[in-house]
């Protein structure tokens, strides 16, 4: 006699890369998953919206603590907690003859 063991697929994993831009106060900042294992595609949503996203990047976010809860195809969740975005440094100008922004902390 023979007993079979199904074990199940291992947990998918996602790593954030934050990105930030742009000067203190402004919703220029960036954050990048990066999800692997489980079965793709994935779904995604960030800490105060409602939708769901299939894209893995979310920008346009201010300086603050995000929460991300990623879903696979077979409804397996995992949430990426206490994600930081940091403030940029102030505006303190712009650079001569370029209308590029300049930032300095």
């Amino acid at each position: 006699m023979r007993d079979t063991i199904v074990l199940p697929e291992a947990m998918f994993d996602g790593n954030a890369t934050v990105v930030s831009r742009g000067c203190a106060g402004e919703a220029l900042n960036k954050i990048i998953l990066n999800t692997t294992g489980g079965a793709a595609p994935y779904e995604y949503i960030i800490s105060g919206e409602s939708d769901i996203k299939l894209s893995s990047e979310f920008d346009k976010l201010y300086a603050g603590d995000y929460n991300i809860i990623i879903k696979d195809a077979k409804g397996c969740r995992d949430t990426l907690e206490n994600i930081h975005v940091p403030e940029p440094p102030p505006f303190i100008g712009w650079e001569s003859g370029t209308g590029d922004e300049l930032c300095r902390c």
